[in-house]
């Protein structure tokens, strides 16, 4: 998922049984607080996005979100590991 591809994103909420939640705070902390009170399950952003909010991660119940969709860049390999550290995520799919 690259920049243009993620263009779809923001249409794929219209699904049934979907629903989008977007905030003007897009701060770390605001989102981690966000992932969890909604229980969200799918999310998507770029590594500058998900390291910004490892710190905030701990107290933080998020295991209902199954998948994370990081793009614009590679994932560093110290990126996943910090979040299956925190939230026991399960090892990404590599080139899927």
């Amino acid at each position: 998922m690259f920049h243009a591809n993620a263009w779809g994103l923001p249409t794929q909420p219209s699904w049934p049984g979907r629903r989008c939640d977007a905030r003007p705070d897009l701060s770390p902390q605001n989102i981690v607080t966000l992932l969890e009170s909604e229980k969200v399950t799918i999310t998507a952003g770029v590594p500058t996005i998900w390291m910004g909010m490892v710190p905030f991660l701990d107290g933080h119940d998020l295991s209902h979100l199954h998948t994370i969709i990081c793009g614009g860049s590679a994932v560093p390999k110290a990126l996943s590991e910090a979040w299956r550290a925190k939230i026991g995520c399960r090892s990404p799919r590599r080139g899927a």
